[in-house]
């Protein structure tokens, strides 16, 4: 008899028992919190399923070549010590990483504070991988909480933007759900509304407040965006990712090694939408003598498996003898985790 999705968690908790906290103190674990989520609906859907096995897929893997790996204790506590789920995305990124490393049989150490090394040093090889995430989606953010606030209520919110925003400040969002509350009180509807974003400029949100049949399970609250307004909407993501590559702290940490930096795009507006080839020629476009890094890769995270999407491009303009030998680790790479 198959087991249960109850019993499919439990499993994968005991597997990666030593990655999560002790009593108590754990209960604002996001992975607890899916859980504690599921079983107050009563029921275990495949999001925190499959979620919580790959991550016990990971942690297990890493666990089997401890003590190779040079400072997997610090991995382990920061994924103990997650308080809301961009901690944990935080970590799971390196932990992915780590993961594919080992899959390819990649030999590494973590990067060993407070020296400028990188997250990832591939001594084999004299390279270093540097790993970061961006986390602009303040609409899905908004998304999140008007959901919340129409509770069971059978209605249905749909926003119009036509300049999607990046960042939806924690001010525009308190007013925004404010109106909001105040609309479905009293059974009105809502003015447009006009925002300012870091890097979109301007916006305009209009909001329809509906009826929800009680036969449709669809969405409590869906996004629209002017179809128009896409092109510039993708240009925003664009240089909320390349902004990455002037940070200065990744620049310092590159000149210690030659080093590839990964920058996980996942939340990042619509960044999920282009292809692989698309982020490639894109990212081409920034390779040049000056970009102090060996290359740089986007990376999108599947929750409901291990490991992540990449898209990965060499700088040309980088040492002959450094490109051949990147080349080599992400040929192992790619040998193991094919396009």
């Amino acid at each position: 008899m198959p087991a249960t999705n109850e019993e499919r968690i439990q499993a994968a908790l005991d597997r990666m028992r030593v990655w999560l906290p002790v009593g108590m103190n754990g209960q604002s674990h996001p992975v607890l919190q899916w859980i504690a989520q599921d079983r107050a609906e009563n029921q275990f859907d495949n999001f925190t399923v499959l979620g919580i096995e790959s991550l016990a897929e990971m942690t297990t893997t890493l666990d089997s070549v401890n003590p190779t790996i040079v400072g997997i204790a610090s991995m382990r506590r920061r994924f103990r010590d997650a308080r809301d789920e961009a901690d944990l995305w935080n970590v799971r990124l390196e932990l992915a990483v780590a993961w594919m490393l080992v899959k390819a049989g990649i030999r590494f150490r973590f990067g060993a504070p407070p020296n400028p090394e990188p997250d990832f040093v591939l001594e084999d090889f004299g390279i270093g991988i540097e790993v970061t995430r961006r986390d602009y989606d303040g609409v899905d953010d908004l998304v999140q909480d008007l959901t919340r606030l129409i509770g069971t209520r059978s209605l249905t919110l749909t926003l119009t933007f036509d300049n999607y925003p990046l960042q939806v400040r924690k001010a525009t969002k308190n007013s925004i759900m404010l109106r909001v509350s105040q609309a479905i009180e009293t059974g009105s509807q809502i003015d447009t509304i006009h925002e300012i974003d870091t890097f979109t400029g301007t916006f305009a949100l209009a909001i329809e407040i509906a009826q929800k049949p009680d036969d449709n399970d669809a969405s409590h609250v869906k996004v629209e965006v002017e179809s128009a307004a896409l092109a510039r909407t993708m240009e925003h993501v664009e240089e909320a990712l390349l902004a990455k590559t002037r940070d200065q702290q990744k620049i310092e940490q590159a000149r210690s090694m030659p080093t590839i930096l990964l920058i996980e795009s996942s939340d990042v507006g619509y960044a999920y939408m282009r292809s692989a080839a698309t982020w490639e020629a894109v990212l081409r476009t920034w390779m040049s003598a000056e970009l102090p890094f060996l290359g740089v890769g986007l990376v999108q995270r599947n929750v409901l498996a291990p490991g992540m999407g990449f898209t990965i491009v060499l700088n040309p303009h980088a040492d002959e003898m450094v490109l051949e030998r990147a080349s080599n680790v992400l040929a192992l790479i790619a040998a193991v985790f094919p396009a």
